[in-house]
């Protein structure tokens, strides 16, 4: 009938289109850019937070001995703090078919008073559990702004996320003396613990850069080190419908992994919102396995889970090239299985030119190569 779309084309060309745009947009966007499981809700104070260690005690240890000899509830997997190894653990445990994919969501260079919040509204409304790396200027000052700062780190611990130390004022620190490089790390540090009355565990550096010299400092602070392997460059970009696209298309590509966000931006909140909602509705459930899916998890949980089944890999760039050649050959196999359904659905009639004749493609293919990919 005139003017009535055919579904089986339109279905044909989103497979098609999921089918070569996420390799594509895996890699574009990937890690390397800038270099319905249950979860119990619980309000975690800090002088009983897992993740930090409570200074507000008179008995309490300083915060350098703090920072050395207090255990925590998660396997200490790169204790030498080593950047390469860092960027390996990031991609989680390893994968295995029939097993969810493991997500842990974390924020960068807050607290921002008048987005942060936001954030916080979105993952309670789902019950999720991210880490934020807290900048330590915003903390430190006397100013109202500083003071709002402060209020918003201690909703973020009071509603039972992690937090950890991104440096005092976000310096690229395998670019600075050493000196230098260590006062960003401990001021910081101190004004996170000034603020919440602990020392934070976690360290995430800006850039991903560090020296070797740095790295050793971190393991005698005995920090852990938090890198990432999902991201979209959103500090500079405005458009978070495309960025959610982007972040979903990864997410599927790798099967899970570390997500980075910075809750500093609108667009970056509009994202993630869109982001925590399609999390939401596709949560493993182990009834079905066979549908697929994903366990959001708090940091600690993701590392645990990478400790049990840790990357075969011996490093991140052999472990992208495997996976990058495992989705080729099962694009490859989805392709011709796909086919020989769609193909039959070709108009017969010599008279009438099908799409496959004529030689139509989107992304180079012919139509009918299609794939199912989830998205």
């Amino acid at each position: 009938m005139l003017g009535k779309k055919d579904p089986r084309q339109e279905t044909s060309r989103v497979a098609r289109f999921f089918s070569h745009a996420l390799p594509f947009v895996a890699f574009t966007f990937g890690t390397w850019l800038s270099l319905r499981g249950t979860h119990t809700r619980e309000i975690i104070r800090p002088e009983s937070h897992p993740n930090i260690v409570d200074l507000t005690n008179p008995a309490s240890p300083d915060l350098g001995e703090s920072l050395e000899q207090t255990s925590v509830p998660w396997p200490r997997l790169n204790p030498t703090a080593r950047i390469d190894r860092a960027w390996l653990l990031a991609d989680g445990p390893e994968r295995r078919d029939g097993a969810p994919g493991v997500v842990t969501l974390t924020f960068d260079d807050g607290p921002f008073p008048e987005t942060t919040p936001y954030v916080l509204k979105s993952l309670k409304k789902y019950d999720m559990h991210a880490t934020f790396f807290l900048i330590g200027k915003y903390l430190a000052g006397s100013d109202d702004r500083c003071v709002k700062s402060r209020e918003t780190a201690r909703q973020i611990l009071a509603e039972g996320h992690l937090i950890g130390n991104h440096s005092y004022d976000h310096a690229r620190l395998g670019g600075l003396e050493e000196a230098d490089a260590l006062d960003e790390i401990d001021r910081s540090a101190r004004a996170i613990t000034k603020t919440l009355g602990s020392a934070p565990r976690l360290f995430r550096p800006p850039y991903g850069s560090l020296t070797p010299s740095l790295e050793e400092a971190l393991a005698a602070r005995n920090q852990e080190l938090v890198l990432w392997n999902i991201e979209v460059g959103d500090m500079t970009r405005d458009d978070p419908d495309r960025m959610f696209e982007e972040l979903r298309a990864q997410i599927i590509y790798n099967k899970g992994g570390i997500v980075l966000l910075h809750d500093i931006r609108w667009s970056s909140v509009l994202a993630f919102k869109k982001l925590a909602e399609w999390l939401d509705s596709h949560r493993f459930d182990r009834d079905h396995p066979e549908r697929g899916g994903y366990d959001v998890v708090d940091l600690g949980e993701y590392l645990r889970r990478t400790a049990m089944d840790p990357p075969k890999a011996s490093g991140r760039a052999e472990l992208e090239r495997a996976r990058a050649e495992a989705f080729k050959a099962n694009d490859e196999k989805k392709r011709h299985r796909a086919a020989e359904v769609v193909l039959p659905l070709v108009p017969q009639d010599d008279s009438v030119a099908s799409p496959a004749s004529e030689g139509a493609s989107l992304f180079g293919h012919e139509v009918g190569h299609v794939v199912g990919h989830e998205g």
